[in-house]
């Protein structure tokens, strides 16, 4: 009955109506094959996965120096600590939404969650971020280059980058716009509403698209995989109606190039263009 009504309440919430259910349990058909392919390695994110292996709470410490890092950008940490905490509080159904409403967490301690973790993920955002894309990063230098946790080891960010890509491992992407908005209010306006998705996609190197709101971080991986595809399948249509052997006849050949986005190569093929010549 409290889900019904966790449910209810929050079809009203414009950022949640759409996406009621959309961090959802993976089935135990599918994590029967590959246990492992569906549950964090270093760190969790969210309510579900959240106390249940001891190796993961090692993590927790850095999650806790990244928001104290976040707190500190702000004029008054204190002061924005407590306005957070309010505000997500009075989002308790919309975040119980999001997950089906079967949470085992209390209003209070889901709200410490989703400000660690939101908090924890805007600051790794914004260590990440690229110069042209934040302008007015406050207290740039608050973490130590090569003594970060997570950025002064070349190996871990990619292990973390891979447990923020799992289904169950997400927290509502409306909590880290809520967060962002009262925290640095100067750097997300409400006229680059788009930044936390911008800053979102250039870390784990997908293409920025525009779109509608959207769930979580794998949600929007997917909406610009779909998107980026589908905008090069019709340049493919336009630019490629020659086959191969045509095209060097007129003297172009086709060369793959290494696709490298920031610190998180994909899968992707380039086609570069020069003029061939007879040996």
């Amino acid at each position: 009955m409290h889900s019904i009504k966790v449910t209810l309440g929050s079809l009203d919430h414009r950022e949640v109506k759409s996406f009621i259910s959309s961090i959802a349990s993976v089935s135990s058909k599918l994590r029967k094959h590959n246990e492992e392919a569906y549950s964090p390695k270093l760190l969790t994110i969210g309510p579900i996965h959240r106390g249940t292996s001891s190796h993961l709470l090692a993590f927790e410490e850095h999650k806790w120096r990244y928001m104290l890092a976040l707190l500190h950008r702000t004029r008054n940490p204190v002061s924005a600590l407590d306005e957070c905490g309010r505000i997500i509080l009075g989002l308790d159904d919309a975040v119980r939404a999001s997950y089906g409403g079967y949470i085992k967490y209390d209003s209070h301690e889901l709200a410490i969650i989703m400000l660690l973790d939101g908090c924890f993920l805007l600051e790794l955002l914004l260590r990440c971020a690229p110069q042209d894309m934040v302008h007015q990063i406050l207290n740039e230098d608050n973490h130590h280059g090569s003594l970060d946790p997570i950025l002064g080891h070349n190996e871990m960010l990619p292990f973390v980058l891979i447990d923020l890509t799992l289904l169950e491992n997400q927290i509502p992407f409306f909590v880290l716009k809520t967060l962002a908005r009262i925290l640095l209010s100067d750097i997300f306006t409400s006229q680059v509403d788009h930044l936390v998705s911008d800053l979102t996609l250039s870390l784990f190197g997908f293409p920025l698209i525009r779109c509608p709101p959207v769930a979580h971080f794998l949600h929007l991986m997917h909406l610009s995989s779909i998107i980026d595809e589908g905008q090069k399948g019709k340049q493919a249509q336009q630019e490629l109606k020659c086959c191969a052997t045509r095209l060097r006849a007129s003297g172009i050949t086709l060369r793959p190039i290494e696709m490298n986005r920031n610190r998180v190569k994909r899968l992707g093929f380039g086609i570069k263009f020069v003029k061939w010549s007879k040996a």
